[in-house]
C-alpha cells in the first residue's frame, strides 16, 4: 500500500485475494466441506454450496456472526430439520431485549 508507494514511488495495484470456506466435524476434526471465493463472496452466498457437500446429518451447526441471520437459521432448518441446533454468536450492535 502506501509504504510501497513511498519506497519505490510506484502506485501499488490492488490485488484480489481467494477466501477459503472450510466446514469440519468437530468430533473428528475431518473438513467435511469447502469452497474457494473471490473476496467479495460472502459467507453466506458461500452456504449454500457448502451444504450440498456434507452427505449426512447435521445436529449442530457453529458458525461466527456473520452468517447470523433468518436466511441462514430458514437454510439449514430446510437441509437438516428442525432438530438442528444452530450456535451463532450475536454480532455487536444486533442485541435485543
Amino acid at each position: 500500500g502506501e509504504w510501497l508507494e513511498n519506497k519505490h514511488k510506484a502506485k501499488a495495484k490492488r490485488k484480489r485475494w481467494r477466501k477459503l470456506h472450510l466446514g469440519l466435524n468437530l468430533v473428528s476434526g475431518e473438513i467435511v466441506c469447502s469452497d474457494l471465493t473471490v473476496d467479495d463472496v460472502g459467507d453466506p452466498t458461500a452456504l449454500p454450496g457448502l451444504l450440498d457437500q456434507i452427505g449426512g446429518p447435521v445436529e449442530k451447526f457453529t458458525a461466527d456472526g456473520a452468517y447470523d441471520g433468518t436466511p441462514t437459521r430458514d437454510l439449514l432448518a430446510t437441509r437438516f430439520g428442525e432438530i438442528v441446533e444452530v450456535i451463532i454468536p450475536l454480532t455487536e450492535g444486533k442485541l435485543t431485549i
